[in-house]
């Protein structure tokens, strides 16, 4: 693929391959940006650069999302050009060897979440939230990678049904419980995911993980997750974590998450633990030993740290932009906007995104 656009894009390196495509750091030899190409052959169906480029679309000039440059098709790949970012948190994380402290946990807790409700406010769920999907370029959180995301409200005006036996979503490690039992995925599983998420980067793993790797299959993990109580998961920490957990687990397939709520408790946990310079924002001076993490002996230490920036953010404003409520209704599934629906209101599904009603269709550019 160094041949890729190569009237337009100089490709230098590859970042990162998955099964479906690869993703290659390249300048744009008009505008002089480094930019990140991603690409895929053009008969993967469906296309995950296709739910990208609408995804990314309709979050145009949205925080913490990558720009999109331009898309079309080369030598039978399609193919997206976007932001290049920087590292993300899997790579950070590892970068300080495997420790981050409670309120750097926190600080990105507050981010993530911001950037799923941003997200869900677009009337689309991600679907395969982990940490790898988080990257930061300056003191932003980026999310990134759409492939797997889904619209969970159909033709404008109805919520997705709930269904059993659709397959399993996500990634085994961060994957909600409703994605092991093969329930259809909304809000809430995003959110759940983004907890498992949290709780990695505090322990430096997660308790349904075997050492073992043929252990760790997904009816096993499926198995051990399900047994788990929420303050074993975050055993040492903070109860405001179990705390968010609990909640989540406890929505309703219909209802919008209090994003507020969630957003507030993060806080309250900085509040409490130091409000510090964020060391994951910056490059690590040291190379660090790397170490075995014990949950009840976490280091807090404090010292050589700026005073922490209070993130910008008007949870109210986003709990406005909301499509349903967040109580118990004896007329779910809940309709779109805040009109009141009849009891026999019907729901459908939708299994692929869509663009003002009409499929997403890539174009070569010019």
């Amino acid at each position: 693929m160094k041949n890729l656009l190569v009237n337009r894009y100089q490709i230098q390196e590859l970042i990162g391959k998955g099964t479906f495509g690869s993703v290659y750091g390249a300048i744009d030899l008009k505008s002089k940006k480094q930019v990140a190409i991603k690409v895929e052959n053009v008969s993967i169906s469906p296309s995950s650069i296709e739910k990208e480029i609408i995804v990314l679309k309709k979050l145009e000039g949205q925080e913490g999302f990558p720009k999109l440059y331009s898309y079309g098709i080369y030598n039978d790949h399609n193919y997206i050009v976007l932001e290049k970012l920087g590292k993300n948190i899997s790579q950070i994380f590892k970068d300080f060897s495997y420790c981050l402290s409670i309120s750097e946990v926190a600080y990105l807790g507050c981010q993530m979440i911001r950037r799923i409700a941003t997200l869900h406010a677009h009337e689309i769920i991600h679907r395969d939230v982990k940490p790898s999907q988080f990257l930061i370029k300056g003191k932003t959180l980026y999310m990134v990678d759409f492939g797997s995301c889904k619209s969970f409200i159909y033709a404008g005006s109805f919520h997705i049904p709930m269904t059993e036996d659709v397959g399993f979503i996500g990634t085994l490690m961060f994957a909600s419980r409703n994605a092991h039992a093969k329930i259809q995925l909304s809000r809430r599983d995003d959110l759940e995911s983004m907890c498992y998420s949290l709780a990695y980067l505090l322990r430096g793993n997660l308790p349904w993980m075997d050492s073992d790797s043929s252990n760790n299959t997904e009816s096993k993990i499926s198995l051990r997750k399900a047994m788990l109580s929420d303050p074993s998961i975050f055993e040492g920490f903070p109860t405001e974590f179990s705390q968010i957990l609990a909640y989540v687990k406890g929505l309703n397939f219909y209802y919008c998450p209090d994003y507020g709520f969630i957003y507030n408790s993060f806080k309250q946990i900085i509040d409490k633990f130091g409000k510090s310079s964020i060391r994951i924002l910056k490059k690590p001076k040291k190379n660090y030993r790397t170490k075995s993490l014990n949950p009840h002996k976490h280091s807090e230490n404090q010292k050589n740290h700026k005073k922490y920036t209070k993130p910008n953010i008007d949870t109210t404003k986003i709990i406005d932009t909301c499509i349903c409520p967040t109580v118990e209704s004896d007329t779910l599934p809940e309709f779109k906007n805040r009109k009141t629906i009849e009891n026999n209101c019907k729901i459908y599904k939708s299994e692929t995104l869509h663009d003002k009603g009409k499929k997403y269709t890539i174009t070569e550019e010019n």
